[in-house]
């Protein structure tokens, strides 16, 4: 026998071989220990990491809050280009030059934007006009209605409410509000405006980004991918949707005879990129021109005629679409807006949707280890 022979069976007289040797506790313990090893590992989430992640988060949202004239313009142009974006492709795609692509992303968004501007001062011109025009019906609308609350006992803050709402002193200083938020919102476009295009020039550059970061930010990268699939499935959706609304809604005002109904299709058009709540928006100003310059079954039939056309498409039908398209629960995508109009303000509400697919994008999708987030969010691929 070699002496290779020999150190091979003293060691394996000696019990070196697993099981061998051992005694009963050695080897449970052992096979513990291996189960242990196989068994996948939690990584746990320091407490005191996470508290300061969410008042960092604070901080940052109310910074966020505080420079909103000039945030929410930009966040606005992020999602125009975003959505328009996919017309670069398709000219570069067919050796179009950078500069000619970038223009006619520039030239598309543009026109988005001062559609938006248009139909803006459109209905806030119709508006005040309807509230000039009307003045008188109005008044005796108010008589008609501090006689009837008088008949039923409600005499004292109710009335003066009324004449608060329904006065046409009341109508012209809504009138006068709805101006300086005119002037507001073509600030806005100017600025954002000026985003669109210093965003579209930088697009280019984005181009590379798969081939000098593709290995080492493959997940977020796929994020990003789908987050800009998301934002452009949520436009047109709601784009769509937006005028089939808009023009049943019109239809209807017009046949009761409402004022100016050209201005409430469009305001139809505008709220349904609102979430949940853009319904409402949009019925209060021709159900009130319809109780006050009709009677009450015009206002009645205004309100009916919304519930069944807006209730049904964009409560039932749309939000199905929307959900698919962007992979967001009715209970989330309703509290985005409430959440975001106290950050960013009234354009908070258009903007509901795509930023809460952006945080969710940046904080969760990049993740492996936070699916169970995500399907709570409502996304379960």
């Amino acid at each position: 026998m070699t002496e290779l022979n020999r150190s091979r069976f003293a060691a394996n007289a000696s019990g070196s071989q697993p099981g061998r040797g051992r005694g009963p506790h050695e080897r449970l313990a052992a096979a513990a220990a291996r189960r242990r090893a196989a068994r996948p590992q939690v990584r746990r989430r320091d407490p005191v990491r996470i508290l300061v992640a969410i008042a960092a988060a604070a901080v940052a949202l109310v910074g966020v809050h505080l420079m909103r004239d000039i945030v929410t313009p930009l966040l606005l142009a992020l999602i125009v280009v975003i959505t328009v974006h996919p017309v670069r492709r398709r000219l570069i795609a067919r050796s179009a030059p950078p500069w000619l692509a970038a223009a006619a992303v520039i030239a598309i968004a543009w026109s988005v934007l001062l559609a938006m501007l248009v139909l803006s001062v459109a209905i806030v011109g119709m508006f005040t006009w309807v509230l000039e025009a009307h003045g008188p019906e109005i008044a005796s609308a108010q008589g008609e209605v501090g006689s009837f609350l008088e008949r039923l006992g409600l005499h004292s803050g109710v009335d003066d409410l009324v004449g608060d709402w329904l006065s046409p002193q009341a109508a012209l200083a809504l009138s006068s509000r709805l101006a300086l938020a005119l002037a507001d919102i073509v600030l806005a476009i100017a600025f954002v405006l000026m985003y669109v295009v210093f965003l579209a020039l930088d697009a280019q550059r984005f181009d590379r980004i798969t081939t000098e970061f593709g290995r080492r930010r493959a997940a977020l990268l796929e994020s990003l991918r789908t987050y800009a699939g998301s934002i452009r499935r949520f436009m047109l959706v709601n784009t769509v949707f937006g005028v089939i609304v808009a023009v049943l809604d019109g239809l209807l005002v017009w046949a009761l005879g409402v004022p100016a109904p050209f201005a409430w299709a469009m305001l139809a058009f505008v709220t349904n990129y609102i979430p949940s709540i853009g319904f409402l928006i949009g019925l209060a100003p021709p159900a009130i021109l319809a109780f006050v310059l009709g009677d009450w079954r015009a206002g009645l039939v205004v309100i009916v005629g919304y519930c069944i056309i807006n209730v049904v498409l964009q409560s039932f039908v749309q939000p199905r679409f929307v959900s698919r398209a962007v992979r967001l629960n009715l209970t989330i995508t309703f509290l985005s807006v409430v959440f975001w109009v106290v950050v960013l303000g009234p354009m908070g509400a258009i903007l509901a949707v795509p930023m809460t697919l952006l945080a969710r994008t940046l904080i969760l999708d990049a993740s492996e280890e936070s699916r169970f987030a995500r399907w709570i969010t409502g996304d379960e691929h």
